[in-house]
């Protein structure tokens, strides 16, 4: 899009933000983001713009805990910014300008307001996946814009040949990480997490192997985090689209944003690590880690990629 520009109006300031030259925008609390938005209502990692192959930019919220707004609207995936999108992060208003507009349908859309928009089709056990790259905002600043949205499109796709061959309910590509949902018939089994975990070392070595490819300084590193508990599946009405949705999910995310502090390669939460109880004692480190969102510290376990090579002998499938 020719002449993309955020115009932001803060509780402090307004000011107006370019994305003609980004490849990948980073929106966030922390200073690590390319665009920082200071404040206590906005989440240290908000959301993600994205541009395309094409030329056009996505808004792909991070999981925050107050949400990411479009034109009144929640979102919960990843949708496409058209000209004059009012958008709303916290106490940041913002609206989007372009000099091109590709309309498309927003996705996976809840209008919070209106409950008869969504219905929620079953409930399951399941284990979440999302493996997001360390150090973005660096890479962006650092790697030209083609280089990174080609980089980032072989991860996608290398990463759901993984996930599909290891039997995946459902995967998708959220800028920068990656997420892949597994149902489960019967909780607390240890082959239940065996094809997750096999697939996240599997997308580990994708990664390593991208960064010699495409000879990024120092590597591309990225973290996972897993949790498996229930899920509600939702459906978006008209556009028939499903989703997983609840604490199970919001965990995994957190899970792989805590790997950072920590130092670990991966967290996973005590339901999953209650299904590798088939894995020696001495694989696992345990942190007690306030997770963003949840009322009360989560007990997670760190890995790195070679413990899970170590486990997976152990393993029931």
């Amino acid at each position: 899009m020719l002449g993309a520009v955020l115009h932001i109006k803060g509780p402090a300031r307004e000011q107006a933000f370019a994305l003609d030259s980004v490849a990948v925008c980073d929106i966030g609390r922390s200073p690590e983001n390319l665009l920082q938005l200071e404040g206590s209502s906005v989440s240290r990692r908000h959301a993600i713009i994205h541009r395309g192959r094409d030329g056009g930019l996505t808004l792909t919220d991070l999981g925050s805990q107050n949400g990411t707004w479009i034109n009144g609207r929640r979102i919960t995936g990843t949708v496409a910014l058209n000209n004059g999108d009012s958008i709303q992060m916290g106490d940041y208003s913002m609206q989007f300008r372009c000099g091109e507009s590709r309309v498309a349908p927003p996705a996976s859309v809840v209008h919070q307001t209106d409950e008869s928009t969504r219905l929620v089709v079953k409930q399951a056990s399941a284990t979440i996946l999302v493996m997001d790259l360390h150090n973005y905002t660096g890479l962006s600043q650092t790697v030209d814009g083609g280089i990174l949205s080609r980089l980032l499109g072989d991860l996608g796709n290398r990463s759901a040949a993984i996930f599909s061959r290891n039997g995946a309910w459902s995967y998708k590509t959220i800028a920068d990480a990656v997420m892949a949902v597994w149902v489960h018939e019967a909780p607390n089994q240890a082959s239940n997490v065996a094809r997750p975990l096999r697939a996240t070392i599997e997308v580990a070595g994708v990664v390593q192997h991208l960064g010699a490819e495409y000879q990024i300084p120092g590597g591309l590193v990225i973290g996972a985090g897993l949790s498996t508990g229930p899920v509600s599946f939702g459906g978006l009405g008209a556009q028939g689209q499903l989703d997983v949705v609840g604490d199970t999910v919001n965990r995994a995310f957190r899970l792989e944003s805590a790997t950072r502090p920590v130092h670990e390669d991966v967290l996973v939460c005590e339901a999953t690590r209650l299904a590798m109880r088939g894995a020696p004692v001495d694989l696992f480190r345990s942190h007690q880690t306030q997770l963003k969102g949840f009322s009360t510290p989560v007990r997670a376990y760190g890995l790195t990629y070679a413990d899970l090579n170590a486990w997976l002998p152990y393993c029931a499938a």
